[in-house]
């Protein structure tokens, strides 16, 4: 990404009142990313792009390139706007240039990943009535198997479910709400098997599994 993009899009955040943190948060990314993009040392994705041109009252082209001037009275264009030159955007699926590289006329482009369209099988996950179905398997063991004791922990999964379906559009395991799931497994090892202790040894995992989920979210930026 150029300097010129790097100081408009810290132009259009201090406009805005936005602190790094709190753009960040919007956005669902860290802070970290944000600052590197106004250091023009990394690139928001098409996705970043269109919630950042959102948030901004803009189009991703005035986000990309700045706004236009008008044209003059009477219809001639200025001479410190004659003659500049194109800025396109590659994607993934165009086999362009990798990221960053320069067109003839020295202008830099930006390399941003296309814009993956939801799959069926993801509608169905999320028009999926999980919460419904955890309801009525509830009673159903509660009335019929008297698992009233234990059955509750099916509600631990409710969270789990969404979770695991926003790590998936995000394509951030650090998404997954992983402690409640450690917490439901501990919970019926604990209860069926009495397991309590070594069972608490399942909470270990959960700082690996975010060192693992950060290490995969850097790799992908």
């Amino acid at each position: 990404m150029n300097i010129e993009m790097a100081n408009r899009l810290t132009g259009l955040r201090k406009q805005h009142e936005l602190s790094q943190e709190q753009l960040a948060e919007r956005l669902g990314v860290s802070r970290q990313a944000v600052s590197k993009w106004e250091r023009a040392e990394a690139s928001p994705d098409i996705e970043n792009l269109s919630s950042l041109a959102k948030l901004y009252g803009i189009t991703i082209d005035e986000l990309v390139n700045g706004a236009q001037e008008p044209p003059s009275a009477f219809g001639a264009v200025p001479e410190n706007n004659a003659a500049a030159p194109d800025v396109s955007i590659n994607t993934q699926e165009s086999g362009g240039c990798p990221n960053p590289c320069e067109n003839a006329d020295g202008v830099t482009v930006t390399f941003y990943d296309s814009v993956e369209k939801p799959s069926m099988a993801m509608f169905l996950l999320r028009g999926f009535p999980f919460a419904l179905m955890v309801v009525i398997a509830f009673l159903l063991t509660g009335f019929l198997l008297n698992l009233w004791y234990i059955n509750w922990i099916l509600f631990l999964l409710i969270p789990c479910w969404y979770g695991m379906i926003d790590a998936i559009k995000k394509r951030r395991p650090d998404k997954f709400p992983y402690p409640v799931l450690v917490t439901a497994v501990y919970l019926v090892m604990g209860f069926m098997w009495e397991l309590w202790h070594p069972g608490w040894v399942v909470f270990l995992t959960i700082p690996i599994y975010y060192w693992i989920a950060d290490a995969i979210r850097e790799h992908n930026r």
